[in-house]
């Protein structure tokens, strides 16, 4: 490859930045997919085009406990594009003129998205459904519902660990089926609702030497396993969000081995709601809509009705893309 030599063209090119800059995001595009795909191809990063990048984008893995592999969020994916931009345009400047394969219109925005989500499987609520039908198998009840209330709380409109842990027992109307979510009204399904309720009334729980007794955090309405002897201790937030995300880590994606986490659960109860709401042959127009303001306002509407906190209608359209994706 000569003086094309990748590694040596981002060690210049990261030269150039703070160093704090550096830690936060060579190790997104410098990691050993890129080589193992420049030996495939027989050249180097910057001599692929765009079709190129995005096949390359494709390798790009996460990895997650007990050093398993699962593909990028399509939020990583821009990101990672971001910074190649970044870096051709360095080498433009600085070693040759060459078109810079990241301004291809092809692979910008939803377009791009498309490319990606070619060949992944759509995340469906049934593929929720058998998830929690996997996550229950061979699991003691009590673990097992615990389980499937917080994937249920994801999907059915929490959009993060801590708003589970902040739900308070005033914010939950039995009755009703409802829970004040970020200062709205969500309705709760029966079956989440019957879980919420067994949760909250649980005094004990099994583990793998004893039994924990259940807690909860300050006035909340879900509560939490604990050794018997830390039950007094006091926690924040932070301790029981970071719980949830152990549980959902460890019992659930490295269980089952899946890619799945919160924020894909949350998006899928969004997109539901769309079709719910317009159909779904229009939600997957108004989600692949490309300079149509009308699209827009529809999509920004049904986000401030669920609650999304997300402003960018284009960042909300590429988030939203992999539950059309064919």
């Amino acid at each position: 490859m000569g003086e094309k030599n990748t590694k040596e063209l981002l060690d210049r090119y990261f030269e150039t930045m703070p160093e704090t800059t550096v830690v936060k995001i060579r190790r997104q595009v410098d990691r050993p997919e890129l080589y193992e795909f420049e030996q495939e191809k027989g050249k180097p990063l910057v001599e692929f085009d765009a079709m190129e990048l995005v096949e390359l984008l494709k390798t790009f893995n996460n990895a997650n406990y007990k050093d398993r592999q699962y593909k990028m969020s399509y939020r990583s994916y821009d990101t990672v594009l971001s910074i190649l931009r970044g870096f051709f345009d360095w080498y433009i400047h600085n070693e040759e003129v060459i078109i810079n394969p990241c301004n291809d219109k092809r692979i910008k925005g939803n377009a791009g998205m498309q490319l990606l989500a070619d060949d992944r499987e759509v995340f469906t609520s049934e593929t929720m459904e058998k998830i929690i039908q996997d996550v229950r198998d061979g699991d003691d009840e009590r673990i097992a519902d615990y389980h499937e209330a917080i994937i249920r709380l994801f999907y059915e409109g929490f959009p993060e660990a801590s708003d589970i842990v902040k739900l308070k027992t005033s914010e939950v109307n039995e009755k009703k089926k409802t829970a004040i979510v970020r200062g709205r009204e969500i309705k709760l399904s029966n079956r989440l609702s019957k879980l919420l309720k067994k949760v909250h009334e649980m005094e004990d729980y099994p583990a793998y030497r004893g039994t924990f007794v259940m807690v909860a955090f300050e006035d909340s309405y879900f509560k939490y396993p604990t050794r018997p002897k830390n039950a007094e201790e006091t926690r924040s937030v932070e301790f029981y969000t970071n719980f949830i995300s152990r549980v959902f880590n460890k019992e659930i994606k490295q269980k089952l081995n899946l890619n799945i986490n919160g924020r894909t659960l949350y998006l899928c109860g969004f997109y539901d709601y769309m079709v719910e709401s317009v159909g779904r042959e229009h939600a997957n127009e108004i989600i692949e809509s490309l300079r149509d303001s009308e699209a827009t306002r529809e999509l920004m509407t049904l986000a401030a009705e669920y609650g999304i906190a997300e402003k960018n209608s284009t960042t909300l359209k590429k988030v939203m893309l992999p539950f059309v994706a064919k």
